[in-house]
């Protein structure tokens, strides 16, 4: 059994896709691409950590007002309370004590609580202005390594373009039928070839019926019944 011419153009466009393939995979897998992925995913964890610290201050800030405001309204009552006339008997003195220490343990728990807000925006502003300068140093290594990636892109650009352009080429020639199939196989992360040796697809080993491997004999190729691949016989 012979190679068809079929196969045969179709594993020379394999071929110079392949070459394409592991040049652009050097170029995805250098290092300076890594880290300027790094350095991209480091910024925006640092900002978006950032905000969550500014909306927590801004929150603790509109609830310290707020305490502000209950404050003032309590003191305005104790001022209220202080022009009245004093109380003539017991159980009115009593009350107006009670009335009055009720009023002084609301003070200060809204006090502490405002002492315990301030601290917490006095942390935040802290953590704010450390992923602030985080994120300014991860943007500046992005760039950085960015640049660095540019350029190896650059130096490979006429290499790439000329096995594109070779691959390319050799496309025309190929069958369309087997083209697409090629193509189809490849997005779904499948190696589209596989020889038929022994009645035996090479790329899944799955052994293939009497039938599918006489088509394979007259055609020179045909479709493993298990992965797909596009089988060719030598």
């Amino acid at each position: 059994v012979f190679m068809t011419e079929k196969i045969k153009v179709l594993l020379e466009f394999e071929n110079a896709d392949k070459k394409v393939d592991a040049l652009e995979k050097k170029v995805i897998s250098s290092e300076e691409r890594k880290t300027a992925n790094a350095m991209k995913a480091r910024y925006e964890k640092a900002i978006e950590k950032r905000k969550e610290l500014v909306s927590a201050r801004d929150n603790a800030e509109a609830e310290m007002q707020n305490i502000s405001n209950e404050i003032d309204k309590l003191v305005s009552l104790a001022d209220i309370d202080r022009t009245k006339d004093a109380p003539e008997n017991v159980d009115a003195i009593k009350k107006l004590v009670a009335d009055i220490e009720k009023l002084l343990a609301s003070l200060k728990k809204l006090q502490e609580k405002i002492k315990a807000l301030t601290a917490q925006v006095e942390a935040g502003e802290k953590e704010i202005n450390q992923y602030t300068a985080a994120a300014n140093k991860a943007k500046d290594e992005f760039n950085s390594s960015k640049e660095a990636y540019a350029k190896i892109l650059e130096q490979v650009k006429p290499e790439l373009d000329a096995l594109k352009a070779e691959r390319d080429a050799k496309a025309k020639g190929v069958d369309a039928a087997l083209l697409s199939r090629y193509n189809t196989l490849k997005k779904n992360k499948i190696s589209p070839t596989a020889m038929l040796k022994n009645k035996r697809c090479s790329g899944c080993n799955m052994e293939m019926p009497a039938f599918t491997v006489s088509a394979a004999t007259k055609e020179g190729y045909c479709e493993c019944e298990n992965c797909g691949r596009i089988l060719y016989v030598e």
